[in-house]
């Protein structure tokens, strides 16, 4: 069996489906998701990436997801 690295293109479209579906679970009848463990792994894997066009998505997918209410 041969395992390949992923691409940054791959890595990208894995992280943003997390961030976007987040797992998650019902304690005490309120809906606890981890998506800011996902953000976290985003953001330690950006300065990693050597693929602009995908470091450019990942950083506009946290944006996205994590802008502030103000904005």
């Amino acid at each position: 069996m041969q395992i390949r690295e992923l691409t940054d293109m791959e890595i990208f479209f894995r992280l943003a489906f997390h961030l976007d579906n987040p797992c998650g679970t019902m304690i005490d009848g309120k809906w606890h998701h981890i998506r800011y463990f996902w953000e976290e792994r985003a953001k330690e894997i950006l300065p990693k990436m050597d693929n602009p066009y995908a470091k450019k998505l990942l950083e506009e997918k946290i944006k996205e997801i994590f802008k502030s209410p103000n904005e």
